[in-house]
């Protein structure tokens, strides 16, 4: 896998002005191995070639990449939490 363009990104980043970013996307915590194309419709996983432009694709970032990458530059990473333990601590 070519991290580049990530780390390219890091770095513009890391060269900003102070600011702060959230990712929010489908994705894991681990590097790992496979294929993580998925397509969504009507709320439910469904093969990718089912409904050509009626699905919604994405692929899983690897966030434990991501994170090495905002590292290396010098960017502070906080924890991942799920989408329901960030909802909640917003109350």
């Amino acid at each position: 896998r070519d991290l580049a363009p990530l780390a390219r990104a890091a770095a513009r980043i890391a060269s900003a002005d102070p600011l702060a970013s959230l990712f929010i996307d489908y994705g894991h915590e681990a590097s790992g191995f496979g294929d993580t194309l998925q397509a969504i419709r009507q709320h439910r996983a469904e093969h990718p070639l089912t409904s050509p432009g009626e699905a919604d694709l994405t692929t899983q970032v690897d966030f434990a990449a991501a994170s090495a990458a905002f590292r290396a530059t010098g960017l502070a990473v906080e924890p991942l939490v799920t989408q329901a333990e960030w909802l909640g601590a917003l109350g």
